[in-house]
């Protein structure tokens, strides 16, 4: 009886920590804010794209999403607004795109998606066309409605770049451009 109990408790503290590993595991590759996958997963995507473009053909694409603002919102309506805020506004990127799709929340209020099996270039603006007018219905954050423009920038393999590296500056480099020519563009 007395080895039975032992078994049992060894047997909680295994699934326990495997429990606890998992946990762990799960935090290092997501958000914890918006448990959308963070940097890692999204370059390991990103590296996966390039590979299987190369081999079949395929054009994909990288978006930059900047939200316009959300620094006014977060000293405005304090920190926790800004986290609602920004939960939302990930789960509404998620919406818009296909399961083989990826958003991941980069840093701050900044995003990355990855688009793949495209035909071309028009079809990467659709879909940053739709997350903009997605973007453009206000939030509600606490009972208050909150704007959440955003500026994407857009880069298409293998026009714009060929390496994972070089799609991310080139997606980077046109958010930066549409943001100084027009704020809540692409």
């Amino acid at each position: 009886l007395r080895i039975l109990e032992m078994a049992c408790q060894l047997a909680s503290l295994c699934i326990g920590q495997r429990d606890f590993a998992e946990k762990l595991a799960y935090r290092a590759q997501h958000d914890s804010l918006t448990g959308l996958p963070n940097r890692p997963p999204f370059e390991d995507w990103l590296g996966l794209a390039v590979a299987c473009a190369k081999r079949h053909g395929r054009p994909f694409s990288v978006m930059c999403l900047d939200l316009d603002g959300f620094q006014l919102l977060n000293d405005v309506l304090g920190t926790n607004a800004g986290d609602k805020a920004l939960q939302q506004v990930g789960s509404r990127i998620r919406g818009c795109l296909r399961e083989t799709d990826i958003v991941a929340r980069w840093s701050g209020d900044e995003f990355r998606i990855g688009l793949l099996e495209l035909k071309d270039r028009d079809d990467a603006m659709l879909v940053a066309g739709r997350l903009l007018e997605k973007l453009k219905t206000p939030l509600e954050v606490d009972g208050r409605l909150v704007s959440a423009q955003a500026t994407i920038g857009v880069s298409l393999y293998p026009d714009d770049a060929q390496d994972s590296v070089a799609l991310l500056q080139n997606a980077d480099c046109a958010m930066f451009r549409a943001k100084k020519t027009n704020r809540g563009g692409s």
